[in-house]
């Protein structure tokens, strides 16, 4: 929801709780709590700047490797902290954009007392992300463009180590 709007910037911010209350199974019931707060601004004529992060306290039925896993229902329950922040930059002029961005996360998982005592053989792990990406595009008529972009994923998970994914996308 935007809280604030001008001809050079945005505030946003958005709460949004849920509650899912399962008919039968009163112990699988649960809460989650979503948090947005989003700021951008325009300081020259086609530059703007965007700051946003994102903070989400909920519970999660674990990690598992597949849909196809016969223990998918009893994976283990854990409390999950998550907090992501980005921030971004964009430039365009006549017909063509550029933009780049950078992001950083963190997910935690605690165990629930009393409810995550089913050892399931998987771990659930915690994780920090680091992300960069830049991309550019070109107006090729009113309709039609043509883009190109890069992103870069660092991941440092908890109990596997560190890995890196490299995308790279095109648009038309």
């Amino acid at each position: 929801r935007v809280l604030f709007r001008s001809r050079r910037g945005t505030l946003s911010f958005r709460y949004a709780p849920s509650y899912w209350d399962h008919a039968d199974q009163d112990e699988l019931d649960r809460g989650e709590h979503l948090l947005d707060l989003g700021i951008s601004t325009t300081f020259r004529p086609g530059s703007s700047l965007s700051f946003s992060t994102r903070f989400t306290r909920g519970q999660t039925q674990g990690n598992f490797r597949n849909i196809d896993d016969p223990d998918l229902t009893l994976a283990r329950r854990t409390d999950r902290d998550s907090l992501d922040v980005q921030l971004g930059y964009s430039r365009s002029h006549k017909r063509w954009t550029w933009s780049t961005a950078a992001a950083a996360g963190t997910r935690n998982h605690e165990d629930i007392p009393g409810f995550t005592d089913v050892s399931t053989g998987f771990d659930i792990e915690d994780r920090d992300s680091y992300h960069g990406s830049v991309g550019f595009s070109r107006a090729m008529s009113k309709a039609t463009s043509l883009g190109l972009a890069y992103r870069y994923n660092h991941f440092d998970l908890e109990l596997s180590g560190e890995e890196d994914h490299h995308a790279l996308g095109l648009s038309i």
